[in-house]
C-alpha cells in the first residue's frame, strides 16, 4: 500500500481544508478505498463538518474503517503538498504504464501504429489542463462584474492592506477608525456615507480595557448607540497561524461571522519562530495562510505590521515594513505613517506614504491630521480637510 496515500488521508483527517487546497481526484489514488475516503473528506470539509471515522463512513458505500485508523496520525498537514505531488506522479505513472502496455498490444497485434501513439500521447499530468488560457481579444473583451466596494473608492474586497509605522504613533488607532467606520456607513476620511459593511478585528497584541477605551471614543464620537456589524476579538497573546490548531480557530471565528473586511494583527504575534525555517519561509507560509482565509471567504484584509528601528546616520525612520522582503510585494496596498512637518504632541500632523506603488489608484489622502470628532482626519498636504471631512 502507498504510504504517501495513506499520509495524505491522515493529514486531511487533521486539516480537512486540505482536500480543498490540494487539485487531486480520488481517482488518482492506486487504492480505491483511500480514494474514496478523500472524495468523502472534501465533501465534509465543504460542508464544514469536521471528518472522523463516522463522519467518512456516512458518506460512503464502502468503507474500511480499520484502514482509516491505520491512516490517521501518519501524515502532518505540512506535508500536504509534498504528499499530494508524489500522489499525481504515481497516478501519472500508472496511466503512461499502462497505455504503454496498450500500445504495446496494439503494435504486436499489427494494428495502427498511430492509434498506438494516441493512446501513448492521451496521458497527461491531471495538472495540465488546469491553467487557465485566453485570446487576447477575448480576455480584454468580456464583460467584467462592477467593483465591489468595502470602502468606496478605497478599498475593495480582496484587496490587501498592509499598514506600518513607529511605535505609539497611532497606525492601530487608525486600523480601528476604519473599522467602526466601514461597519457604521462612514467613510473614515471623508465622513460621506458608505454602505455598512461587516467588520471582523482581530486585535493579537492589546488588552481588553485597551480596546474598550479606544473604541469607545471613536463609537462616541459618531454617536453610535444602535449595534453595528463590527465583531471584535481580543487575543493579547497572539496566535501561531503556522500550527493547524490556531488556524481552524481563526478560521472557525471569520467563517462564524462572514466579515467583509477582515482587520488583524500586528504580524509579529500572527506566528511563532520555530528555529528551523528561515524568516523568509516563515514569512511566505504565514501569507499563504492569510491568502487562504481572504480567498476562501472573500473578504479585504488590513493588517497591521511594525517598521524597523531608525537607521545609524538617518534622521527617519523606514516606514516599509520590518522582516522578510515578500511583505512588500504581497499587498495591493502598502502604506505607512511618520510624523510630518508641524507634528507635536496634542496635534499629530503625519504623512501617509506609500511603500509600495498601489496596484490600482484609489483615494487615499496624503496627510492625516489628528482631529476634533474622529482620531484622525484626512488632509490634501496643503493643510485642507478631504472632501467632507471638516
Amino acid at each position: 500500500m502507498d504510504a504517501a496515500e495513506q499520509e495524505l488521508i491522515g493529514a486531511s483527517v487533521i486539516e480537512p481544508r486540505i482536500t480543498l487546497e490540494q487539485h487531486i481526484s480520488g481517482v488518482e489514488f492506486a487504492d480505491g478505498r483511500l480514494g474514496d475516503m478523500w472524495e468523502a473528506i472534501r465533501e465534509l470539509a465543504r460542508e464544514k463538518i469536521q471528518p472522523t471515522p463516522a463522519t467518512i463512513g456516512d458518506k460512503l458505500d464502502r468503507f474500511d474503517p480499520e484502514l482509516l485508523m491505520t491512516c490517521m496520525g501518519t501524515g502532518l498537514p505540512a506535508n500536504a503538498e509534498r504528499l499530494a505531488d508524489q500522489v499525481r506522479e504515481a497516478a501519472y505513472r500508472r496511466g503512461l504504464d499502462d497505455a504503454l502496455t496498450v500500445a504495446h498490444q496494439i503494435i504486436t497485434a499489427g494494428g495502427d501504429p498511430d492509434d498506438a501513439l494516441r493512446r501513448i500521447s492521451e496521458v497527461r499530468r491531471p495538472a495540465e489542463s488546469s491553467l487557465p488560457a485566453w485570446n487576447i481579444l477575448d480576455f480584454v473583451n468580456r464583460p467584467m462584474p462592477p467593483t465591489d466596494w468595502i470602502i468606496p473608492d478605497l478599498f475593495a474586497r480582496g484587496d490587501r492592506l498592509v499598514l506600518t509605522g513607529i511605535e505609539g504613533l497611532g497606525k492601530s488607532v487608525l486600523l480601528r477608525q476604519i473599522a467602526v467606520c466601514a461597519a457604521a456607513g462612514v467613510n473614515p476620511f471623508t465622513a460621506d456615507a458608505a454602505p455598512a459593511r461587516r467588520v471582523l478585528y482581530v486585535d493579537l497584541e492589546n488588552s481588553e480595557p485597551t480596546m474598550a477605551r479606544s473604541f469607545g471614543q471613536i463609537t462616541l464620537a459618531l454617536h453610535i448607540t444602535d449595534r453595528i456589524p463590527l465583531t471584535l476579538s481580543p487575543n493579547p497573546g497572539g496566535l501561531n497561524i503556522l500550527k493547524s490548531h490556531d488556524r481552524l480557530k481563526l478560521r472557525s471565528l471569520i467563517a462564524e461571522h462572514g466579515p467583509d473586511l477582515l482587520v488583524i494583527g500586528p504580524a509579529y504575534k500572527l506566528w511563532v519562530t520555530d528555529g528551523r525555517r528561515s524568516d523568509e519561509d516563515l514569512t511566505r507560509a504565514v501569507l499563504a495562510a492569510l491568502d487562504q482565509l481572504r480567498t476562501e471567504f472573500s473578504c479585504a484584509l488590513a493588517l497591521e505590521h511594525h517598521s524597523p528601528h531608525k537607521e545609524t546616520g538617518s534622521m527617519r525612520r523606514s516606514v516599509r515594513p520590518i522582516g522578510s522582503s515578500a511583505w512588500l510585494r504581497w499587498p495591493e496596498f502598502g502604506l505607512g505613517i511618520r510624523p510630518a512637518d508641524g507634528n507635536q504632541p496634542g496635534c499629530r500632523v503625519v504623512d501617509l506614504v506609500h511603500w509600495r506603488g498601489d496596484r490600482e489608484a484609489r483615494d487615499w489622502p496624503p496627510m492625516l491630521q489628528q482631529g476634533t470628532v474622529l482620531p484622525w482626519v484626512g488632509t490634501d498636504g496643503a493643510g485642507h480637510f478631504v472632501r467632507g471631512a471638516a
